[in-house]
């Protein structure tokens, strides 16, 4: 008989890039649907900045969309290394690969940090 052997190149299991600024990694990467978060958490941010139209429905609600649009992004991210390695197999090797993606999650680290830091600073009175 003969051995199946899995040749899947040994890729980190989960991309902390595509999780925390998945609109720019996806349009780096040509995953146009990392695009979709955008949207996606403006609409978060429009139902939980408008509760005096539904009153406290409209909070929970926004929780619970906040909630399925983290998941649905963390879905994305435990996936977005497979589809990128497809991209680029033929022109790079696993190592720099690995390499690029883990300066990704730094830079996308640093974005959300001073993104946090940016909106801490405008709440402060």
């Amino acid at each position: 008989m003969s051995e199946c052997r899995d040749t899947r190149p040994a890729l980190p299991r989960f991309n902390w890039a595509a999780f925390l600024i998945p609109p720019v990694w996806g349009l780096a990467h040509g995953q146009w649907a990392g695009v979709f978060f955008l949207p996606m958490w403006l609409f978060v941010d429009n139902v939980l900045r408008g509760p005096q139209l539904l009153g406290a429905a409209s909070v929970v609600g926004g929780w619970l969309l906040a909630a399925a649009t983290l998941g649905i992004q963390a879905a994305y991210a435990a996936h977005a290394n497979e589809h990128a390695w497809r991209r680029v197999a033929g022109t790079t090797t696993v190592e720099r690969f690995v390499r690029a993606q883990r300066r990704w999650a730094v830079a996308g680290t640093v974005s959300v940090a001073l993104m946090v830091a940016a909106v801490v600073s405008h709440l402060m009175p």
